[in-house]
């Protein structure tokens, strides 16, 4: 099975994490004795670190927003292959986990470049710095990430030449993508434009099987549009302001409003959206792209991907993208497309749940 994050084994930042800990403490208070030796030959394994093992999180305190450690992590990882990981799921049940690299002496640890300080008494582990506080406890009934978070593998891809793509939709033979000065449909997994359509800021786009619809940046509609001119021939009742991404369900659109970060049922025939799952219910305050496959709604939210159900709205399982992030969704009622950003390449690709 393919694995999301393989750490690269070079030591560039060694030196560098070696010289913060030596240095410099979580605190900012004076060096210690325990600093250690700055130099690019100091020792860099982990393997013997007290720190290897997993813990299961009792408290945590993270007045950093931006910081590595989620208010939701449940599980600590520390690997002797030098790979920190974070188990953390949020109260609708999205499940994810954080990578980084760490280097660890027996008071600190830097982890993706941060300091933290750390005591270790038993099986009793507190990781601290400016920002966070963790207490821990060692525990050898972690869960595996493959029943934490599976992983989908990307089977099939088409490199994208657009940084500025956002929703994909597939009409039936082919897909469209949205950007902000066109919409462009492509063949897969050729790559070839087979059409282009002038826009102004596109986001979400959808299929309703013969049709296709967009919505624009600042608006709060959704718009249906002649595929010779790209011009507007209907426009709808509010959706919701700034819709993202939608679904066609056989009968309705689904569409996330990232304004109202609420996900809303629109009935086409009616002209009027006929439900509403408020942030409060959806669970997360942000979704990249929404497909309805197999009868099931998939999201991508988190920087994973995410299978639901509607009634009641629920997340049944996340995965993991091999290495990539998702944005926009689409299924061709064989399988599952997302928009996935790999080391800085777009693509269109075709994911697959690994064995």
């Amino acid at each position: 099975m393919c694995r999301s994050f393989q750490p690269v084994r070079s030591r560039a930042w060694v030196p560098l994490a070696l010289f913060l800990l030596g240095t410099v403490t979580a605190c900012g208070d004076e060096p210690t004795s325990n600093a250690v030796d700055a130099s690019p030959d100091a020792p860099d394994d982990t393997a013997a670190s007290p720190l290897i093992g997993s813990y299961e999180v009792s408290s945590i305190t993270n007045d950093d927003d931006e910081g590595l450690f989620r208010e939701e992590t449940k599980w600590l990882q520390f690997n002797a292959d030098n790979v920190f990981m974070g188990f953390w799921q949020k109260s609708k049940g999205y499940r994810g986990i954080t990578r980084e690299l760490f280097l660890a002496t027996p008071t600190q640890v830097v982890i993706n470049y941060a300091i933290y300080n750390y005591t270790l008494e038993g099986d009793r582990l507190v990781i601290e710095n400016f920002d966070t506080r963790i207490e821990a406890t060692r525990s050898t009934s972690s869960p595996s990430e493959d029943m934490w978070a599976p992983m989908m593998s990307i089977t099939q891809q088409v490199m994208v030449d657009e940084p500025d793509a956002y929703d994909l939709e597939w009409d039936g033979g082919a897909f469209w993508y949205s950007t902000y000065e066109e919409l462009r449909r492509v063949s897969f997994p050729t790559g070839e434009v087979l059409d282009t359509l002038p826009t102004n800021s596109a986001r979400a786009l959808g299929w309703d099987g013969t049709n296709l619809w967009v919505s624009y940046n600042g608006y709060d509609t959704l718009n249906r549009v002649d595929l010779d001119t790209g011009n507007r021939i209907f426009t709808s009742a509010s959706v919701g302001a700034w819709p993202y991404s939608m679904a066609w369900d056989g009968s309705h659109f689904w569409v996330y409003s990232s304004s109202e970060q609420a996900l809303v049922r629109y009935d086409p025939a009616a002209n009027s959206a006929v439900e509403t799952i408020p942030r409060e219910d959806l669970g997360t305050t942000w979704l990249g792209g929404i497909a309805i496959w197999n009868g099931e709604l998939w999201l991508s939210a988190e920087g994973g991907i995410h299978r639901c159900t509607l009634a009641p709205f629920a997340v049944v399982a996340s995965y993991q993208v091999d290495g990539a992030y998702a944005e926009g969704l689409a299924t061709d009622g064989t399988a599952l497309y997302a928009f996935t950003r790999k080391l800085g390449v777009y693509s269109i690709s075709r994911l697959a749940i690994s064995p």
